[in-house]
């Protein structure tokens, strides 16, 4: 995804704008942001100047994903 903090937070910017571009809204309530790393290291991440909320594991279509890089499907 990226190897940087700049990269990374190049990501939501793009996905905000790519949004924007086809009319769509995106809900800030319901974004969030796992940050996948070895060491255990946090930094704040913003869409269209909001911060956004770091958890440690979201849940994505039947999917969850966690901050440690595990993922586990529900059956």
């Amino acid at each position: 995804m990226g190897n940087t903090s700049c990269e990374l937070q190049d990501l939501p910017n793009r996905l905000y704008e790519r949004a924007r571009a086809y009319v769509i809204e995106v809900s800030m309530g319901k974004s969030k942001i796992v940050v996948n790393s070895k060491t255990n290291t946090s930094e704040d991440f913003y869409m269209n100047d909001e911060k956004l909320e770091e958890v440690t594991n979201l849940k994505y279509v039947s999917v969850t994903m966690s901050k440690d890089g595990t993922s586990a499907a529900a059956v």
